[in-house]
Formats: structure tokens, C-alpha cells, sequence
């Protein structure tokens, strides 16, 4: 199964190690983002930008690590069109709370899970 992982920059080192561990479990990740530079100018961020949307479009499913950024809630409104399961990881309850959600977390195709993603 291809994955792509949703997350913020500043948890690169947490969606490389899931990356991993599902990796040795025969999961193939769509689109490694964590090692990519930041852009010096538009035409950079562009590539990054479809690089990005050709990788949702081509994973089965999509792994979104709360807390995410603009870029991850794009994503996953990609593969909520695109009908692809979406599995969201949240550290606390405290992250899914009314004021600090999107609607969209809730509706179907979205499995949440709360809790430490390594213990």
C-alpha cells in the first residue's frame, strides 16, 4: 500500500519514523517531503507545491500527524475528493477539541486516533 504522511515541517522527524515503521510492514511512502530544502523563490515552491499533489494523488491512503499546517489540511482535502482513507493521529484529546478542528475531521472516510504514536 502507498502512504503519503501530512504533517507540519516542524514534524519531520515524527513522520520520517512512522514512514519507517510502515515501510518494514511492506508500505511504500509516495513522497518523502521531510528532506526537501526550503524554497528559495515561487517557481521552487511551485515544484515542492505539485510534487506534494502528485503524491496524494497516487497513495491509498493518507496519514495525517496533527498538529498539521496549511499545506497538510490541503492535502487532505485532496484525498477526502479523491475517496482515499484517511487516517488522523492526534498526542491529546486536547488537539480535537471544538475550537481547534476542522469539520472536516469528523466526517466519513476520516479514522481518528488519539494518543502517543510511538508507546
Amino acid at each position: 500500500m502507498k502512504f503519503y504522511i501530512a504533517s507540519r515541517l516542524n514534524n519531520g522527524a515524527a513522520v520520517s519514523t512512522v514512514s519507517a515503521l510502515l515501510e518494514k510492514r511492506g508500505g511504500r511512502l509516495s513522497y518523502d517531503w521531510t528532506k526537501i530544502q526550503c524554497p528559495k523563490n515561487l517557481d521552487a515552491l511551485k515544484i515542492i507545491g505539485e510534487s506534494e499533489k502528485k503524491a496524494v494523488f497516487d497513495a491509498d491512503c493518507l496519514i495525517l500527524l496533527t498538529p498539521a499546517g496549511k499545506s497538510s489540511h490541503v492535502e487532505f482535502g485532496i484525498a477526502l475528493g479523491r475517496k482515499i482513507p484517511i487516517f488522523l493521529y492526534a498526542q491529546t484529546a486536547e488537539e480535537l477539541d471544538c475550537e481547534r478542528i476542522s469539520a472536516f475531521y469528523l466526517v466519513s472516510g476520516v479514522k481518528t486516533f488519539v494518543g502517543s504514536l510511538f508507546s
